[in-house]
C-alpha cells in the first residue's frame, strides 16, 4: 500500500507497508503526521542547499583540514606564503542563518520530545537564580521609540510646538 503521493512531491520519501501490520501502519501515520508539521520548514532549508553552498561549505572544511594537518606544518614553514594565501582566501557565498528556523513551536515537536524540552525548560528557567543588576552607571538601552522622540526632539524644526490659529479672548 503506497501512501501520500501529495508528500513525496515535497519530500523524497516513500512509504511502503503491508495491510496486515497494524504497528507498522500507526508507525507510518505518525511519522507522517511528523513530515506534515516540518514540511514547510525543510522546504525552506532543501532550497538553501544550492550546488554553490554545498561548494563553498566543502572548501572551508577543506581549508580546516589543511591548516590543522600536522604533515603539512613543516611544508607551511617552509612556504609561509602558502599559508597566507590558504588563510586568506575566504568564501564569497557565505550563508546566512535562518533565524525563522530558530524556534520550533510545540506542535512540530512529537510528543516524547516535548517532555524532555519542558523538563529542560525548568532547569534552565530557575525563578530562584540570582538576577543581574544595572550598577548607577550602567544604564538601560534606549527603545526604537525613545530613540524616535529623542530624535525628533533634537531637530529644531520638528520639535517646534504649534498650538494653532485659536481666537484669543480679549
Amino acid at each position: 500500500m503506497l501512501y501520500s503521493i501529495y508528500f513525496i512531491s515535497y519530500i523524497p520519501l516513500i512509504l511502503m507497508l503491508d495491510q496486515y501490520s497494524t504497528v507498522q501502519y500507526y508507525r507510518s501515520l505518525e511519522m507522517i503526521m511528523i513530515l506534515v508539521c516540518i514540511r514547510y520548514r525543510a522546504l525552506d532549508a532543501w532550497k538553501r542547499c544550492t550546488s554553490i553552498a554545498i561548494r563553498e561549505t566543502r572548501k572551508k572544511e577543506l581549508q580546516q583540514e589543511l591548516l590543522n594537518s600536522t604533515k603539512l606544518k613543516s611544508f607551511f614553514e617552509d612556504n609561509p606564503r602558502d599559508l597566507q594565501v590558504l588563510r586568506h582566501d575566504k568564501s564569497k557565498h557565505g550563508l546566512t542563518p535562518m533565524t525563522h528556523l530558530k524556534h520550533v513551536p510545540e506542535y512540530n515537536i512529537p510528543d516524547n520530545l516535548r517532555r524532555v524540552s519542558r523538563i529542560s525548560k525548568k532547569i534552565k528557567g530557575n525563578k530562584n537564580a540570582p538576577k543581574v543588576k544595572l550598577d548607577k552607571n550602567q544604564k538601560k538601552r534606549a527603545t526604537k521609540t525613545q530613540l524616535k522622540y529623542k530624535i525628533k526632539k533634537a531637530d529644531p524644526l520638528q520639535s517646534m510646538e504649534f498650538s494653532g490659529f485659536k481666537k484669543q479672548k480679549t
